[in-house]
């Protein structure tokens, strides 16, 4: 794929306010002093296509100095995709407030005018052109060897050395491949299976080296230090375990007796718990049937008691039952003659109402209009006998009705009186009523009865008191031969024991030689396991040292055919990949070379040759053709033999056009002042291009 930029436009970018530029298809030279734009020109084009500038960063002025906020910077590029014609505009538009206030800027995209989000052009860039990072790579000579930034935990020689052999991959043996290839290799064959290439084996043995040398350094000292813990011994060890032995033997007998002594003290003790528990249980069965026997003599003299109560409860019941009826009786009599009193007393007073509102009524004179309250005349004689007529006959209707409603009410009282009176004469003809002296006689036996009930004790059963006697008898005679047994057997216990004590002083006396012979065992026991342990971290570490001298034959015997390789694809550059440390070990490198010449040697024309003939490989490994950007190219002399466009950013001295003084910083309105004349004036870019 080759992108070719055939116009770049730019507004409001940086220290242009208005840029046009036409590119040549084979190269295009730009001409111009320092701040003149330049290196904007390649910060534009990166900006548009990245998003970046050619610091790879996101952030930067973009805006020109003294520039108002409602500017918005745009960058557009037509360009081909081989012959496709494709028109690549990124605009940080200002966006504004409702009142027209400057609000923000955000970044919009267009491909051949079509509005894009900054991720689907971003993808388009990545997809049609080439990512961020390897658009960088692929146009500027100087990001390779100076300004790319390795991945996070990754030194930047070790990101370079990963990129050639990506592109030298088809010409370089995998380290399995060469291991399996070389007999001398066989043994690295295994390893490799297990880590990605020999360098990471080899970092894994010389880190295991290195704590293996660190481990095996410290046995002689272990050794020296556990040989210092002997103890000297002034005595016999062989006599010494002899009589610990011994005493040992007497203290297991003795303490065997002890338990013998122990068991036959128990045996004798349960079978005397025996007896004890047989007496004491048939005495307790015994007390259990006396009691029977005494709760079956309560219960029939209670079945006497009860019948002998029966009949004074019974007749009691019959007599109080009268008494209580009777009462009863007169005291619901007395309460109706009670309420009927109530009832004759309201009765009373509604008469004496109703005659009092007859004689209000009867005493009423009603006054007769005889003047018309219309007119004032005095209304007909015929009229106001009628109207009298009228009041008569509606007050003697008012008296008739409060007579009837007396009548009905002095009806109603009567009655209440006749009732009242019945109840009274019936209360009479019942007589005053006593509480009846039967009841008082009948209570009076009933309460001797029950008294005589509370003195009743029944009688033991036959036999009970002599055989409960001997049963407890028993019992405590043989709990009084469990004391004796105990008190013989703890005798007999506590001499054994003393006898066990005097041993134990003994054994004592001879434990401190005991440990002191038990220390030396130990003490040689971890000397022999440390000697054993340092054989073999010496014959480990001897393995590991051969591994990594193998190793260090293989990546020697490997860089040859690498270099050989990666070397083959470039023009002028020459790699070294690998280089000695003091030790005489490999270290891996990448370090580009002219002319036998490191790259920190070079000069900067000679760096921008290197950096070129570095794309140059990558272009064509990845057959992806993009413009090369070449920045201070005024000191290179370049044969371009290359299928891809080249933009010459070249230095010129700009002197004042009136008297060819020099001139100082540029001011804010991109005007420079001659030193000399005091002149000001506009410097300009010179743009030549070759088809």
């Amino acid at each position: 794929m080759k992108f070719t930029i055939k116009k770049l436009t730019v507004e409001n970018f940086k220290s242009f306010k208005f840029f046009e530029v036409e590119f040549g298809n084979r190269s295009t030279t730009i001409k111009g002093d320092n701040e003149t734009g330049k290196t904007t020109v390649y910060d534009a084009i990166l900006w548009c296509l990245t998003g970046k500038n050619s610091l790879g960063e996101t952030q930067f002025e973009m805006l020109p100095i003294g520039a108002e906020n409602e500017i918005s910077p745009k960058v557009e590029l037509e360009c081909l995709l081989d012959d496709k014609p494709v028109t690549l505009t990124r605009i940080y538009q200002a966006k504004f407030a409702k009142d027209k206030t400057f609000r923000k800027r955000e970044t919009e995209c267009f491909i051949n005018g079509i509005k894009k989000g900054v991720r689907d052009f971003d993808e388009y860039i990545s997809a049609n052109i080439a990512k961020t990072d390897v658009f960088r790579l692929l146009t500027n000579p100087l990001y390779f060897t100076e300004q790319m930034l390795p991945p996070k935990g990754m030194v930047l020689s070790q990101a370079q050395r990963n990129m050639l052999y990506d592109i030298a991959k088809d010409k370089i043996a995998t380290d399995k491949l060469f291991a399996e290839s070389n007999p001398d290799f066989a043994e690295l064959v295994e390893p490799l299976k297990r880590y990605d290439n020999i360098t990471d084996y080899r970092s894994a043995l010389r880190t295991d080296l290195f704590k293996t040398q660190a481990t095996a350094n410290e046995y002689p000292t272990k050794i020296q230090q556990q040989a210092s813990n002997f103890v000297e011994l002034d005595f016999n060890p062989d006599d010494v375990k002899r009589r610990y032995a011994e005493t040992e033997d007497s203290i297991t007998l003795l303490t065997e007796k002890v338990n013998e002594k122990k068991a036959e003290i128990d045996r004798k003790v349960l079978e005397l718990r025996d007896v004890v528990v047989k007496n004491r249980t048939e005495d307790a069965l015994l007390a259990a049937q006396n009691e029977k026997h005494k709760s079956k003599q309560v219960a029939e003299h209670g079945r006497e008691m009860l019948e002998k109560t029966k009949e004074y409860r019974d007749e009691i019941f019959r007599l109080e039952s009268e008494y209580n009826g009777q009462k009863n009786k007169a005291d619901l009599l007395k309460a109706k003659i009670a309420n009927l009193e109530a009832q004759s007393r309201r009765e009373e007073t509604e008469l004496n109402s109703l005659r009092a509102e007859y004689q209000r009524i009867f005493a009423t004179q009603t006054p007769i209009n005889e003047i018309c309250p219309t007119c004032s005349q005095k209304l007909p004689a015929d009229r106001i006998a009628a109207t009298k007529e009228k009041v008569e006959a509606k007050k003697k209707e008012e008296l008739a009705s409060c007579a009837s409603r007396g009548k009905t009410a002095a009806d109603r009282h009567n009655a209440t009186l006749a009732e009242i009176q019945a109840l009274r004469d019936e209360l009479t003809a019942m007589g005053e009523l006593e509480y009846p002296q039967e009841l008082n006689r009948l209570k009076g036996l009933l309460r001797d009865v029950e008294a005589s009930d509370g003195l009743f004790e029944p009688d033991n059963m036959p036999g009970f008191i002599e055989n409960s006697r001997q049963y407890r008898q028993e019992a405590e005679l043989a709990e009084t031969q469990i004391d004796v047994i105990r008190r013989d057997g703890e005798a007999e216990i506590a001499d054994l024991k003393a006898q066990i004590a005097g041993v134990e002083a003994t054994k004592k006396s001879l434990e401190s030689k005991i440990k002191a012979i038990e220390h030396n065992r130990l003490i040689q026991a971890g000397l022999d396991k440390l000697k054993a342990e340092q054989k073999e971290i010496n014959i480990k570490l001897d393995n590991l040292q051969r591994m990594m001298d193998l190793t260090k034959k293989f990546l020697e015997e490997k860089s040859k055919q690498t270099l050989t390789a990666i070397n083959s694809m470039f023009e002028l550059v020459e790699w070294k990949l690998f280089d000695y440390t003091l030790e005489g070990d490999l270290r891996e490198v990448c370090i580009p070379m002219v002319n036998g010449v490191e790259y920190s040697g070079l000069s900067y024309s000679t760096k921008l040759l290197a950096g070129i003939d570095i794309i140059k490989t990558f272009q064509r490994v990845n057959d992806v053709y993009l413009p090369i950007c070449v920045d201070n190219s005024e000191s290179i002399n370049f044969d371009q033999s290359m299928n891809n466009q080249m933009i010459f950013l070249t230095r010129v001295d700009e002197n004042c056009p009136e008297c060819k003084g020099q001139a100082g910083r540029r001011n804010n309105k991109g005007l420079w002042t001659c030193k000399s004349c005091g002149h000001t004036w506009k410097k300009k870019l010179e743009i030549t291009k070759e088809e």
